[in-house]
């Protein structure tokens, strides 16, 4: 991944919270704008994000916990904060 996939807090966060509203459901390129940039951050292939849990983590620009699909396929550890997907 190249830095300039990495966006801005703003940006990143726009591009989030348009992810999951239903009456703006965003483009395949706002989504994988946001992909791009946990996956140029973080150096993980394949990641995924729940928009159930909002990450603790200072060093998480976006709003949601970012999971690494290869490693973590059950989603037990936010590579920011370190939270699992399912939280009772």
């Amino acid at each position: 991944m190249a830095k300039s996939d990495i966006l801005s807090r703003s940006d990143l966060m726009e591009l989030e919270i348009a992810r999951y509203r239903k009456d703006n459901q965003p483009t395949k390129n706002e989504v994988d704008a946001i992909v791009n940039h946990h996956r140029a951050v973080l150096n993980v292939p394949r990641i995924s994000w729940t928009r159930y849990w909002v990450c603790d983590s200072y060093n998480n620009l976006g709003i949601y916990c970012v999971y690494d699909d290869d490693t973590d396929r059950l989603h037990d550890s936010c590579l920011y904060c370190g939270h699992p997907e399912e939280r009772k």
